[in-house]
């Protein structure tokens, strides 16, 4: 399995630098121990690019996006190992701002993430439809919950510790935290690791223009 999807990957990488030569698209770059499209400033990403470690056996993660000095920073997409994808905003190389975050089991989280960890207010969307509403603290559910079964615009009132529900009950008074919608995505456009060529081969990259030169 590793080595076809290795061999697919490199087909794939072939055919775009051919591609990529065809439309005239220069800077790839070996950084980092992966491969590098993109904008770079004294040697390292600066502004719009993406970086790939599909050739390498157990690689880090692929990432588009915006950069700074060489971490992501800005508007961005990531792509994990374990199939998890994040798209969002970063600082300092780590998810920080409004985001979300697919992960491998089909579970959606929308909402603020602080130095990589979910904090603050936002949802976390399962497979059938039922969404959990509230504050996370460190990466963890914390305080009052509004919990919506199945799709249903009707939630319950759930209490969280730490992580672990300890109560819970049906309440018409409780009104549930707000979830930021400025620059919210949509939880099903998410872009796939199959769209990462069309990605590296396409001319309408991130906007580098906020970022501080």
């Amino acid at each position: 399995m590793k080595l076809k999807r290795l061999l697919s990957t490199v087909i794939i990488l072939i055919s775009t630098w051919l591609t990529a030569s065809q439309e005239g698209l220069t800077g790839y770059h070996f950084l980092f121990d992966g491969l590098y499209q993109g904008e770079l400033r004294e040697g390292a990403p600066h502004g719009s690019g993406t970086i790939n470690y599909d050739f390498i056996p157990d690689g880090k993660y692929n990432y588009s996006g915006s950069w700074k000095d060489g971490k992501r920073q800005g508007l961005g997409i990531t792509w994990f190992r374990n199939d998890d994808i994040h798209q969002g905003y970063y600082e300092n190389d780590k998810p920080h701002g409004n985001g979300q975050k697919k992960y491998s089991d089909g579970l959606v989280y929308e909402g603020n993430f602080e130095n990589g960890l979910r904090n603050g207010t936002g949802s976390l969307h399962y497979t059938d439809g039922t969404k959990r509403q509230g504050e996370w603290v460190h990466d963890q559910l914390e305080g009052f919950v509004a919990y919506y079964p199945n799709g249903s615009d009707t939630y319950n009132k759930e209490f969280w510790k730490n992580g672990f529900k300890v109560s819970d009950e049906i309440l018409d008074t409780f009104t549930p935290s707000s979830i930021i919608t400025e620059n919210s995505f949509d939880k099903t456009s998410f872009i796939g690791p199959d769209d990462l060529r069309k990605i590296w081969t396409s001319k309408t990259k991130f906007s580098s223009q906020a970022l501080k030169k």
